[in-house]
């Protein structure tokens, strides 16, 4: 079984291609060498910034400093400041106070091992969505986070700093983000095994690192950051869950992707925020909160490879095998054109 990694953009401006990869032994939003977010070779993707309750990989945020004064972390539009109570502020707008994030610092506790780790935001710029409703391009903020291994809220003796966003993919400076920086985004719930974006709390929120899967669900315009920093990025809970299907080629909805890293992919959306980069898509699925709701050629058959063959060596029986764990059959195949939405929010097709 493979996990959810990297879709990224190739070969354009970003709109509409993914990449994505599969590994063995990780995590559900991360593989091996995979650039999410990492502490400690651990995977996360999210935090309670009211400090009370720990992320499914046990991880606690127990504050937000810089310079020894105290802030209550607050991600709001996709973007992070840091409040005081007594007026201060740090954020970055470009104006007097720019930059005052820089140095700014999480602290986190693992709950289930007590290890303690310092998470600082070290870089602030900003990457343009991928998504352009009506055409018109907008942006969103981006850090450059790392972290340490901690003692009584220090950097521990023989420490060293590391990006939080580990293995940056090579390529995705072309397309308007540092390789090196992630994407925050706050609300949205995601259960990561199952591939859900389940409910909203806007008291929670997501690290996305350049080329994952989190940041391009943001890219996409399909969070409930860019809703709030975007309302034309207005989408459903469920519309967000097929997208993150989508990247991941989870065709059955059993949270199992069926895909590697490296695997050309297109698609598009009802509302023309993204559109296909290839003059001759062939229409892959259709997608739902619970996977394809039709399947053609699986991305794997239409683009083989060696990895490819050596992560799905019969892609029909991985598929077979992916519905059968929540008792359904392969989708059917799909009828129409490859732009005959029929009433679903998301197509994929392979170029």
């Amino acid at each position: 079984m493979g996990c959810l990694e990297l879709p990224a953009p190739t070969g354009h401006s970003g709109e509409g291609t993914t990449v994505q990869s599969v590994g063995t032994g990780c995590g559900p939003l991360e593989c091996g060498n995979s650039n999410s977010p990492e502490i400690d070779n651990q995977g996360i993707h999210d935090f309670d910034s009211t400090f009370v309750q720990p992320n499914d990989a046990g991880f606690l945020l127990t504050g937000y400093s810089k310079d020894g004064i105290s802030y209550t972390p607050v991600v709001d539009r996709a973007t992070l400041t840091g409040q005081d109570g007594f007026g201060h502020v740090l954020l970055h707008d470009g104006g007097s106070r720019a930059d005052s994030l820089i140095g700014s610092q999480f602290s986190v506790v693992h709950t289930q091992i007590g290890r303690e780790y310092l998470i600082q935001i070290d870089g602030v710029g900003s990457a343009p969505y991928f998504a352009k409703p009506g055409g018109v391009a907008m942006t969103t903020p981006t850090y450059f986070i790392s972290w340490i291994v901690a003692h009584a809220g220090r950097p521990e003796a023989g420490a060293t700093w590391a990006n939080i966003c580990h293995s940056p993919p090579v390529d995705i400076d072309t397309f308007g983000m540092n390789r090196f920086h992630a994407v925050l985004f706050e609300g949205d719930r995601i259960d990561a095994v199952n591939k859900v974006v389940y409910t909203v709390d806007k008291h929670w929120f997501n690290i996305g690192c350049a080329g994952s899967a989190l940041s391009k669900q943001h890219l996409d315009g399909h969070t409930h950051g860019a809703m709030d920093a975007w309302p034309a990025f207005t989408t459903t809970l469920d519309q967000r869950t097929a997208h993150l299907k989508m990247l991941s080629a989870d065709y059955c909805g059993a949270g199992v992707p069926l895909t590697i890293a490296g695997q050309p992919l297109n698609y598009a959306d009802d509302r023309g925020w993204m559109h296909y980069v290839s003059s001759t898509p062939v229409l892959e699925a259709r997608w739902t909160r619970f996977g394809a709701s039709c399947l053609n050629q699986p991305r794997i058959a239409a683009h083989p490879s060696p990895d490819a063959i050596a992560a799905f060596p019969i892609i029909e029986v991985a598929i077979r095998d992916a519905c059968l764990l929540v008792g359904k059959s392969r989708p059917p195949p799909c009828t129409g054109t490859v732009t005959d939405f029929q009433g679903h929010h998301l197509l994929s097709a392979n170029p």
